[in-house]
């Protein structure tokens, strides 16, 4: 898991992941809870990936979605904690 910027202009933070492909599958669908944080910080912006496909890290084919509020440090900064992952509601 990382945060980067997609070329939409805007300079928002995403989050962008793979997913392992673990056999047997449990569940088709997860949802992925994660902080977003800067160096340093101990409480960060907390995030959740809905419908998580996690096959790729392209802001284009992949799973991408917002930081908000954005960190304060540069995106290369940014460290992605993953919290909890659960099944799809």
């Amino acid at each position: 898991m990382r945060a980067r910027t997609c070329p939409d202009g805007e300079g928002k933070y995403d989050v962008v992941a793979t997913r392992p492909r673990i056999k047997p599958e449990q569940v088709s669908c997860v949802d992925i809870h994660d902080e977003a944080l800067c160096p340093g910080q101990v409480v960060g912006s907390p995030g959740v990936g809905k419908n998580f496909i996690g096959v790729s890290t392209d802001c284009f084919m992949g799973d991408t979605y917002t930081v908000d509020p954005k960190p304060a440090c540069p995106v290369k900064e940014v460290r992605v904690e993953l919290r909890d992952v659960r099944a799809c509601e």
